[in-house]
Protein backbone atom coordinates (compact mmCIF):
# COMPACT_ATOMS: atom_id res chain seq x y z
CA UNK A 1 0.00 0.00 0.00
CA UNK A 2 1.48 3.32 -1.09
CA UNK A 3 2.02 6.00 1.51
CA UNK A 4 0.01 9.16 0.90
CA UNK A 5 2.10 11.98 -0.54
CA UNK A 6 3.26 14.80 1.71
CA UNK A 7 1.83 18.30 1.35
CA UNK A 8 3.97 21.21 2.49
CA UNK A 9 1.31 22.29 4.97
CA UNK A 10 1.60 18.86 6.60
CA UNK A 11 5.32 19.20 7.37
CA UNK A 12 5.70 20.27 10.97
CA UNK A 13 8.93 18.72 12.25
CA UNK A 14 11.93 18.10 9.98
CA UNK A 15 11.69 14.90 7.94
CA UNK A 16 15.33 14.76 6.80
CA UNK A 17 16.74 14.50 10.30
CA UNK A 18 20.49 15.03 10.24
CA UNK A 19 22.81 14.33 13.14
CA UNK A 20 26.51 14.74 13.82
CA UNK A 21 28.61 11.96 12.31
CA UNK A 22 25.84 10.56 10.08
CA UNK A 23 26.04 10.26 6.31
CA UNK A 24 23.16 12.74 6.06
CA UNK A 25 21.01 12.93 2.94
CA UNK A 26 21.57 13.27 -0.80
CA UNK A 27 20.01 15.21 -3.65
CA UNK A 28 19.30 13.90 -7.15
CA UNK A 29 18.31 16.43 -9.82
CA UNK A 30 17.15 16.33 -13.43
CA UNK A 31 16.14 18.63 -16.26
CA UNK A 32 13.09 19.95 -14.37
CA UNK A 33 15.35 22.05 -12.15
CA UNK A 34 16.43 24.04 -15.24
CA UNK A 35 12.93 24.28 -16.73
CA UNK A 36 12.47 27.58 -18.56
CA UNK A 37 16.17 28.13 -19.27
CA UNK A 38 17.09 25.05 -21.29
CA UNK A 39 14.81 22.97 -23.56
CA UNK A 40 13.41 19.71 -22.21
CA UNK A 41 14.14 16.48 -24.06
CA UNK A 42 11.12 16.81 -26.35
CA UNK A 43 12.07 20.31 -27.44
CA UNK A 44 15.72 19.27 -27.81
CA UNK A 45 14.71 16.49 -30.21
CA UNK A 46 12.41 18.89 -32.05
CA UNK A 47 15.31 21.29 -32.58
CA UNK A 48 17.66 18.50 -33.68
CA UNK A 49 15.13 17.37 -36.29
CA UNK A 50 15.00 20.96 -37.51
CA UNK A 51 18.77 20.86 -38.02
CA UNK A 52 18.14 18.12 -40.61
CA UNK A 53 14.82 18.88 -42.30
CA UNK A 54 14.42 22.58 -41.53
CA UNK A 55 11.99 24.43 -39.29
CA UNK A 56 9.05 24.09 -41.70
CA UNK A 57 9.00 20.29 -41.62
CA UNK A 58 10.31 19.71 -38.12
CA UNK A 59 6.91 19.81 -36.37
CA UNK A 60 5.42 17.16 -38.66
CA UNK A 61 8.44 14.88 -38.45
CA UNK A 62 8.72 15.28 -34.67
CA UNK A 63 5.03 14.53 -34.03
CA UNK A 64 5.10 11.41 -36.21
CA UNK A 65 8.44 10.06 -34.95
CA UNK A 66 7.78 10.79 -31.27
CA UNK A 67 4.67 8.60 -31.52
CA UNK A 68 6.80 5.74 -32.85
CA UNK A 69 10.08 5.93 -30.94
CA UNK A 70 11.50 7.09 -27.61
CA UNK A 71 13.30 10.42 -27.43
CA UNK A 72 16.65 8.73 -26.75
CA UNK A 73 16.25 6.72 -29.97
CA UNK A 74 15.51 9.92 -31.89
CA UNK A 75 18.61 11.63 -30.48
CA UNK A 76 20.68 8.72 -31.78
CA UNK A 77 18.87 9.01 -35.12
CA UNK A 78 19.68 12.74 -35.22
CA UNK A 79 23.39 12.00 -35.01
CA UNK A 80 23.04 9.58 -37.90
CA UNK A 81 20.99 12.01 -40.01
CA UNK A 82 23.45 14.84 -39.38
CA UNK A 83 26.38 12.51 -40.23
CA UNK A 84 28.42 13.64 -37.22
CA UNK A 85 30.98 11.82 -35.10
CA UNK A 86 30.67 11.89 -31.30
CA UNK A 87 32.69 15.08 -30.83
CA UNK A 88 30.84 16.94 -33.59
CA UNK A 89 27.47 15.81 -32.24
CA UNK A 90 28.32 16.86 -28.69
CA UNK A 91 29.05 20.36 -30.03
CA UNK A 92 25.70 20.33 -31.87
CA UNK A 93 23.91 19.25 -28.69
CA UNK A 94 25.65 22.01 -26.77
CA UNK A 95 24.77 24.67 -29.36
CA UNK A 96 21.11 23.60 -29.46
CA UNK A 97 20.84 23.27 -25.67
CA UNK A 98 22.21 26.76 -24.97
CA UNK A 99 20.85 28.64 -28.01
CA UNK A 100 17.70 30.09 -26.40
CA UNK A 101 19.56 31.12 -23.24
CA UNK A 102 22.26 32.85 -25.28
CA UNK A 103 19.60 34.81 -27.18
CA UNK A 104 17.74 35.82 -24.02
CA UNK A 105 20.83 36.74 -22.02
CA UNK A 106 22.42 38.63 -24.92
CA UNK A 107 25.50 40.74 -24.16
CA UNK A 108 25.85 39.24 -20.67
CA UNK A 109 26.46 35.75 -22.11
CA UNK A 110 30.31 35.82 -21.96
CA UNK A 111 30.23 36.43 -18.20
CA UNK A 112 27.53 33.77 -17.72
CA UNK A 113 29.47 31.27 -19.86
CA UNK A 114 32.59 31.77 -17.75
CA UNK A 115 30.60 31.14 -14.55
CA UNK A 116 28.96 28.02 -15.98
CA UNK A 117 32.28 26.59 -17.13
CA UNK A 118 34.17 27.26 -13.88
CA UNK A 119 35.39 24.23 -11.96
CA UNK A 120 36.05 26.28 -8.82
CA UNK A 121 34.57 29.60 -7.60
CA UNK A 122 38.01 31.22 -7.81
CA UNK A 123 38.30 30.44 -11.53
CA UNK A 124 36.32 33.58 -12.43
CA UNK A 125 35.90 37.05 -10.90
CA UNK A 126 33.32 37.54 -8.17
CA UNK A 127 31.49 39.90 -10.53
CA UNK A 128 30.65 36.96 -12.82
CA UNK A 129 28.99 35.08 -9.96
CA UNK A 130 26.97 38.15 -9.06
CA UNK A 131 26.04 38.54 -12.73
CA UNK A 132 24.80 34.94 -12.86
CA UNK A 133 22.47 35.52 -9.91
CA UNK A 134 21.27 38.83 -11.36
CA UNK A 135 20.57 37.31 -14.81
CA UNK A 136 18.64 34.40 -13.29
CA UNK A 137 16.58 36.78 -11.15
CA UNK A 138 15.93 39.07 -14.12
CA UNK A 139 15.12 36.56 -16.85
CA UNK A 140 14.25 33.31 -15.04
CA UNK A 141 12.79 34.20 -11.63
CA UNK A 142 10.79 30.97 -11.36
CA UNK A 143 13.55 28.46 -12.15
CA UNK A 144 13.67 25.94 -9.31
CA UNK A 145 17.47 25.56 -9.35
CA UNK A 146 17.90 28.99 -7.69
CA UNK A 147 15.80 28.12 -4.65
CA UNK A 148 17.41 24.68 -4.38
CA UNK A 149 20.90 26.23 -4.48
CA UNK A 150 19.92 28.71 -1.78
CA UNK A 151 18.68 25.91 0.50
CA UNK A 152 21.74 23.71 -0.11
CA UNK A 153 24.18 26.54 0.62
CA UNK A 154 22.33 27.49 3.81
CA UNK A 155 23.16 24.09 5.37
CA UNK A 156 26.72 23.56 4.07
CA UNK A 157 29.13 23.00 6.93
CA UNK A 158 26.37 21.81 9.29
CA UNK A 159 25.09 18.35 10.21
CA UNK A 160 22.26 18.95 7.70
CA UNK A 161 24.62 19.34 4.75
CA UNK A 162 23.98 17.00 1.81
CA UNK A 163 26.30 14.02 1.50
CA UNK A 164 26.27 14.25 -2.31
CA UNK A 165 24.41 15.78 -5.24
CA UNK A 166 23.74 13.63 -8.30
CA UNK A 167 22.95 15.47 -11.52
CA UNK A 168 21.29 13.75 -14.47
CA UNK A 169 21.69 16.94 -16.49
CA UNK A 170 24.55 17.54 -18.91
CA UNK A 171 24.58 21.22 -17.95
CA UNK A 172 25.99 22.76 -14.76
CA UNK A 173 23.31 25.30 -13.76
CA UNK A 174 22.74 24.14 -10.17
CA UNK A 175 26.47 23.56 -9.62
CA UNK A 176 27.19 27.12 -10.80
CA UNK A 177 24.40 28.60 -8.69
CA UNK A 178 25.76 26.91 -5.55
CA UNK A 179 29.16 28.48 -6.28
CA UNK A 180 27.49 31.81 -7.00
CA UNK A 181 25.43 31.83 -3.79
CA UNK A 182 28.61 31.30 -1.78
CA UNK A 183 31.14 33.40 -3.63
CA UNK A 184 28.95 36.36 -4.54
CA UNK A 185 28.17 36.82 -0.87
CA UNK A 186 24.38 36.72 -1.28
CA UNK A 187 24.11 33.71 1.03
CA UNK A 188 26.94 32.48 3.23
CA UNK A 189 27.44 28.92 4.48
CA UNK A 190 26.30 28.42 8.04
CA UNK A 191 29.87 27.72 9.17
CA UNK A 192 33.20 28.95 7.82
CA UNK A 193 35.76 27.77 10.37
CA UNK A 194 38.87 26.05 9.08
CA UNK A 195 37.79 22.63 10.33
CA UNK A 196 34.14 22.67 9.29
CA UNK A 197 34.76 20.98 5.94
CA UNK A 198 33.17 23.70 3.85
CA UNK A 199 35.33 26.45 2.46
CA UNK A 200 33.49 29.40 0.90
CA UNK A 201 35.99 29.14 -1.98
CA UNK A 202 34.93 25.58 -2.85
CA UNK A 203 31.57 24.52 -1.46
CA UNK A 204 31.24 21.26 -3.45
CA UNK A 205 33.55 19.05 -5.54
CA UNK A 206 32.82 18.78 -9.26
CA UNK A 207 32.91 15.07 -10.16
CA UNK A 208 32.66 13.83 -13.76
CA UNK A 209 34.30 10.40 -13.37
CA UNK A 210 36.37 8.11 -11.18
CA UNK A 211 39.52 10.24 -11.55
CA UNK A 212 37.86 13.45 -10.31
CA UNK A 213 39.13 14.72 -6.96
CA UNK A 214 36.75 14.23 -4.04
CA UNK A 215 37.28 15.58 -0.54
CA UNK A 216 35.86 13.77 2.47
CA UNK A 217 34.90 17.18 3.87
CA UNK A 218 32.78 18.43 0.97
CA UNK A 219 29.70 17.13 -0.85
CA UNK A 220 30.47 15.58 -4.23
CA UNK A 221 28.50 17.04 -7.14
CA UNK A 222 28.41 14.13 -9.61
CA UNK A 223 27.54 14.69 -13.27
CA UNK A 224 26.10 11.21 -13.92
CA UNK A 225 25.11 12.06 -17.50
CA UNK A 226 28.37 13.76 -18.37
CA UNK A 227 28.89 17.41 -19.12
CA UNK A 228 28.54 19.26 -22.41
CA UNK A 229 30.95 22.10 -23.29
CA UNK A 230 29.73 25.66 -22.83
CA UNK A 231 29.39 27.43 -26.22
CA UNK A 232 32.06 30.04 -26.80
CA UNK A 233 34.05 29.01 -23.75
CA UNK A 234 37.49 27.45 -24.22
CA UNK A 235 39.24 25.32 -21.61
CA UNK A 236 42.37 27.25 -20.73
CA UNK A 237 44.22 24.75 -18.57
CA UNK A 238 45.51 21.37 -19.60
CA UNK A 239 43.86 19.70 -16.61
CA UNK A 240 40.56 21.37 -17.45
CA UNK A 241 40.77 19.99 -20.97
CA UNK A 242 41.31 16.46 -19.67
CA UNK A 243 38.39 16.82 -17.28
CA UNK A 244 36.18 18.11 -20.10
CA UNK A 245 37.13 15.06 -22.18
CA UNK A 246 36.02 12.80 -19.34
CA UNK A 247 32.77 14.76 -19.06
CA UNK A 248 32.10 14.24 -22.75
CA UNK A 249 32.91 10.53 -22.52
CA UNK A 250 30.22 10.19 -19.83
CA UNK A 251 27.48 11.77 -21.93
CA UNK A 252 24.21 9.84 -21.77
CA UNK A 253 21.75 11.19 -24.33
CA UNK A 254 21.15 8.64 -27.05
CA UNK A 255 19.56 5.21 -27.00
CA UNK A 256 22.90 3.50 -27.59
CA UNK A 257 24.39 5.26 -24.55
CA UNK A 258 21.44 4.20 -22.38
CA UNK A 259 21.64 0.63 -23.66
CA UNK A 260 25.37 0.52 -22.92
CA UNK A 261 24.65 1.36 -19.27
CA UNK A 262 21.63 -0.95 -19.11
CA UNK A 263 23.51 -3.96 -20.55
CA UNK A 264 26.55 -3.54 -18.32
CA UNK A 265 26.70 -5.28 -14.95
CA UNK A 266 28.77 -2.37 -13.69
CA UNK A 267 29.07 1.27 -14.69
CA UNK A 268 30.29 4.41 -12.97
CA UNK A 269 26.72 5.78 -13.03
CA UNK A 270 25.23 2.68 -11.40
CA UNK A 271 27.97 2.55 -8.75
CA UNK A 272 27.47 6.20 -7.79
CA UNK A 273 23.68 5.97 -7.78
CA UNK A 274 23.46 2.68 -5.86
CA UNK A 275 25.94 3.81 -3.21
CA UNK A 276 23.89 6.99 -2.74
CA UNK A 277 20.42 5.44 -2.43
CA UNK A 278 21.67 2.53 -0.29
CA UNK A 279 23.40 4.73 2.27
CA UNK A 280 21.42 7.99 2.41
CA UNK A 281 17.83 9.21 2.14
CA UNK A 282 17.70 10.82 -1.29
CA UNK A 283 15.52 13.70 -2.47
CA UNK A 284 14.64 13.63 -6.18
CA UNK A 285 13.77 16.91 -7.92
CA UNK A 286 13.13 17.52 -11.62
CA UNK A 287 13.74 13.88 -12.59
CA UNK A 288 11.43 11.37 -14.24
CA UNK A 289 11.14 8.16 -12.27
CA UNK A 290 9.98 6.48 -15.47
CA UNK A 291 13.63 5.97 -16.43
CA UNK A 292 14.13 2.16 -16.49
CA UNK A 293 17.72 2.26 -15.21
CA UNK A 294 16.83 4.48 -12.28
CA UNK A 295 13.80 2.34 -11.45
CA UNK A 296 15.86 -0.86 -11.56
CA UNK A 297 18.55 0.59 -9.29
CA UNK A 298 15.97 1.91 -6.81
CA UNK A 299 14.14 -1.40 -6.85
CA UNK A 300 17.33 -3.33 -6.03
CA UNK A 301 18.13 -1.04 -3.11
CA UNK A 302 14.56 -1.11 -1.76
CA UNK A 303 14.25 -4.90 -2.02
CA UNK A 304 17.45 -5.38 -0.03
CA UNK A 305 16.19 -2.97 2.62
CA UNK A 306 12.87 -4.81 2.84
CA UNK A 307 14.65 -8.17 3.18
CA UNK A 308 16.74 -6.84 6.07
CA UNK A 309 13.68 -5.36 7.81
CA UNK A 310 11.86 -8.68 7.49
CA UNK A 311 14.89 -10.57 8.84
CA UNK A 312 15.21 -8.27 11.84
CA UNK A 313 11.53 -7.80 12.65
CA UNK A 314 10.01 -11.03 11.36
CA UNK A 315 7.52 -9.48 8.97
CA UNK A 316 7.64 -7.04 6.05
CA UNK A 317 6.66 -3.47 6.78
CA UNK A 318 5.97 -0.54 4.43
CA UNK A 319 9.15 1.52 4.20
CA UNK A 320 9.98 4.62 2.21
CA UNK A 321 13.49 5.99 2.39
CA UNK A 322 13.49 8.55 -0.42
CA UNK A 323 11.39 11.55 -1.43
CA UNK A 324 10.32 12.86 -4.84
CA UNK A 325 9.40 16.55 -5.01
CA UNK A 326 6.88 16.85 -7.82
CA UNK A 327 4.19 19.21 -9.08
CA UNK A 328 0.73 18.21 -7.98
CA UNK A 329 -1.54 16.98 -10.83
CA UNK A 330 -5.08 18.34 -11.04
CA UNK A 331 -6.60 14.86 -10.89
CA UNK A 332 -6.91 13.02 -7.55
CA UNK A 333 -6.74 9.71 -9.41
CA UNK A 334 -3.44 10.66 -11.10
CA UNK A 335 -2.02 11.71 -7.73
CA UNK A 336 -2.86 8.32 -6.21
CA UNK A 337 -1.61 6.36 -9.23
CA UNK A 338 1.66 8.31 -9.20
CA UNK A 339 2.16 7.56 -5.51
CA UNK A 340 1.55 3.85 -6.16
CA UNK A 341 3.88 3.79 -9.19
CA UNK A 342 6.94 4.60 -7.02
CA UNK A 343 5.97 3.12 -3.65
CA UNK A 344 7.69 -0.20 -4.42
CA UNK A 345 10.87 1.78 -5.16
CA UNK A 346 10.95 3.12 -1.61
CA UNK A 347 9.95 6.62 -2.77
CA UNK A 348 7.32 8.93 -1.26
CA UNK A 349 5.90 11.98 -3.02
CA UNK A 350 6.24 15.54 -1.76
CA UNK A 351 3.65 17.60 -3.62
CA UNK A 352 4.18 21.26 -4.59
CA UNK A 353 1.88 23.56 -6.54
CA UNK A 354 4.59 25.31 -8.60
CA UNK A 355 8.12 24.29 -9.62
CA UNK A 356 9.43 27.51 -8.12
CA UNK A 357 8.49 26.06 -4.70
CA UNK A 358 10.99 23.18 -4.98
CA UNK A 359 13.61 25.02 -2.92
CA UNK A 360 11.04 25.83 -0.22
CA UNK A 361 9.95 22.18 -0.14
CA UNK A 362 13.54 21.05 0.36
CA UNK A 363 13.97 23.63 3.11
CA UNK A 364 10.88 22.35 4.93
CA UNK A 365 12.06 18.75 4.65
CA UNK A 366 15.29 19.84 6.36
CA UNK A 367 13.96 22.28 8.94
CA UNK A 368 10.23 21.71 9.26
CA UNK A 369 7.70 24.49 9.19
CA UNK A 370 8.89 27.63 10.93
Amino acid sequence: MAKTGINLDDIGLPILQGREGSLGWSLCIGAGTSRGIFPDWGMLVHKLIGEDVGAKESETVFTEMANRFGLDALIRAAQDRLKQNDEEFSNTLSRVLYADAQTTIGDDWPGIASALSARHPGDVPQSHWKLLLEVIARHYPHVSARGIANTVVSVLGTHKSPNSILSFNAEPLLFALINAEVFAGFVQPASKSAGDGCSPQKPVDRVVGVTSFQSSNRPAYCFCHGLLPIPGRLQRRKYGSREQSVGLSRLVFSESQYLQIASSTFSWQSAVFLKTVMTTPTVFVGVSLADPNMRRWLSWAHDMRQEEIQTMEGSPKPSTTHFWINKRPNSRAIIEWTESAVAHLGVRLVWIDEWSKAGSALKQLLHGRA
